[in-house]
C-alpha cells in the first residue's frame, strides 16, 4: 500500500511540474508566481519503538533508522510576506536497526518566510507509513507476531533552508511524526531529522533572486542645426546655382553723404 502511495506522488508531482512549466512558457517574467524545487536528504530516525520484554513492558535499544529522504515542492506567490507551498516527501530506509525499519509517503502545506539567505519553514503532513519488524514483534499479552504493519501518519515540524547559489539551497529538517501500531501501547512518535540539499527548477528564466537588469545606454546627443547669420543691409545674395568662394567678400553698400548746402 505504501508503496502504491509513493508512487502515485511521484508521478503526481512530475505531472505538477510538467504543467506548471508547460504554462509558465506563456506567462510574462514579472507575473510569474509559481516555483518548483525539489530535494534530497540523508535522514536519521529515532523510531520511538521499543521491544517489549515477557511481561510485556518497552526495554531498551529504542529502534533507529537510517534513511534516504526526497521530496518537491511547489511554492506559490508570496501572501503578506509568507510564500505557501504544496509538498510531497517520501522516506526509504537503507539501514533498518535492531528493531524496525519505516517507510512513508507523505503530501501536506508548508509556509516559508525569507530572512536574507535563511528561508525558514514549518509544514503540516498526512500520509501512510509502513512498518517492517526486522525479526518480527511478538505481543506477550496476545501470543502473537507482527512482521509488518501499515497506518496512518500525521507529521508536523519545520526547518530551515539556506541558499548556497541562485538555484542550491542547504537543508536542514525535523518532524514529529505521529504513527499507531497495534504492538504498541496506542502510538509511537518518531522524529526523523534529515540534512540536505535543494535544488529550484525556476519558472523565471533570470532567477528566483535576480530582476531582470537592462543594460543602460544613453541616448545620442544631436546638435540643433545653426542657422547662418543675417546678411548686412544692402548685402546682395548670391545668384543660385552659383558657387561662392568661402573666401569672397560679400558685397557691401556704401552711402555717400549729401554734400553741404549753402
Amino acid at each position: 500500500m505504501t508503496k502504491r502511495l509513493l508512487v502515485g506522488l511521484c508521478t503526481l508531482a512530475v505531472g505538477v511540474a510538467c504543467s506548471g512549466r508547460g504554462s509558465a512558457q506563456s506567462v510574462p517574467t514579472a507575473t510569474q508566481g509559481l516555483e518548483l524545487s525539489v530535494f534530497g536528504a540523508g535522514t536519521g530516525t529515532y523510531t520511538g519503538l521499543h521491544p517489549l520484554d515477557a511481561a510485556g513492558n518497552p526495554t531498551l535499544p529504542q529502534g533507529r533508522n537510517a534513511s534516504i529522504t526526497a521530496g518537491i515542492d511547489l511554492a506559490f506567490r508570496r501572501f503578506y510576506g509568507f510564500r505557501p507551498a504544496l509538498e510531497l516527501r517520501g522516506t526509504k530506509p537503507f539501514d533498518k536497526g535492531l528493531v524496525d525499519g519505516q517507510t512513508s509517503g507523505l503530501i501536506g502545506l508548508r509556509i516559508m518566510k525569507t530572512y536574507g539567505r535563511f528561508n525558514p519553514y514549518l509544514d503540516g503532513l498526512f500520509g501512510r507509513g509502513q512498518i517492517d519488524y526486522v525479526n518480527g514483534f511478538i505481543v506477550p499479552k496476545l501470543s502473537f507476531r507482527y512482521d509488518r504493519t501499515t497506518t496512518n501518519v500525521f507529521v508536523g515540524g519545520g526547518g530551515v533552508d539556506f541558499r548556497i547559489t541562485q538555484h542550491f539551497d542547504a537543508k536542514a529538517d525535523i518532524q514529529f511524526e505521529r504513527w499507531t501500531t497495534p504492538v504498541a501501547t496506542g502510538s509511537i512518535y518518531p522524529k526523523p531529522i534529515s540534512l540536505g540539499i535543494v535544488y529550484h527548477l525556476d519558472f523565471n528564466q533570470y532567477g528566483r533572486h535576480h530582476e531582470k537588469k537592462v543594460k543602460y545606454r544613453p541616448e545620442p546627443v544631436v546638435a540643433e542645426p545653426v542657422s547662418p547669420p543675417p546678411p548686412p543691409p544692402g548685402a546682395q545674395p548670391p545668384l543660385a546655382g552659383t558657387p561662392v568662394p568661402a573666401d569672397t567678400p560679400l558685397p557691401t553698400s556704401s552711402t555717400s553723404a549729401p554734400p553741404p548746402q549753402n
